[in-house]
């Protein structure tokens, strides 16, 4: 066998002993800067599974996104039901699962700058979330990507200043411990 085929069977690797001569000379062929490539890609897709899988846990379950109303109106088609002077509280599920609303209450708190004070100064149940001539709505199955209304009346005997921006929403599901919290902003004056 001459030189010239020797070379070439030691590159295809015919000779057994070889790649273990190459390996004792330091001279270890490395892969193909190709295969870094792939493996580079395959790493950052499989990285970015991994993120959505773990976004798509955090995210899944019952949510609900509340949005106050502080100076609300209700104008339908019979006088009778129209109402004035009201606080609507709108929560919708925005989650992947169901969930029971089970309450809605009110809470004055202390002002921010407070914030050791972690209790409320009072706090209020209302009992009749529901518009005039509507069905009782409390407890409620909220079924995902539906809306529920809670409505709060105005008592100047019991809450003097409801819309000085202290007090506070709160609707409770069976989902939570903790109340969904949103502040009853102050109504600005009408130019």
């Amino acid at each position: 066998m001459d030189c010239k085929t020797r070379r070439r069977a030691d590159k295809a690797g015919g000779h057994p002993h070889a790649a273990a001569q190459r390996a004792s000379q330091g001279q270890v062929t490395e892969p193909g800067t190709i295969g870094i490539w792939i493996a580079i890609y395959a790493a950052c897709v499989s990285t970015g599974a991994l993120l959505i899988q773990f976004r798509n846990w955090l995210t899944s379950g019952p949510r609900l996104r509340m949005s106050v109303i502080s100076d609300g109106l209700v104008v339908g088609g019979d006088p009778e039901f129209d109402e004035r002077d009201l606080v609507i509280v709108n929560a919708t599920n925005v989650g992947t699962s169901a969930t029971m609303i089970t309450n809605l209450a009110i809470e004055e708190r202390y002002p921010f700058y407070y914030f050791w004070r972690r209790r409320a100064i009072s706090s209020y149940v209302v009992t009749n979330p529901q518009l005039k001539g509507y069905p009782r709505n409390i407890p409620q199955l909220l079924e995902p990507a539906h809306q529920w209304t809670g409505v709060i009346r105005s008592r100047p005997d019991i809450l003097p200043n409801l819309r000085n921006g202290d007090y506070y929403a709160l609707v409770q599901t069976s989902f939570k411990n903790r109340p969904y919290r949103k502040r009853i902003g102050p109504i600005k004056p009408k130019a």
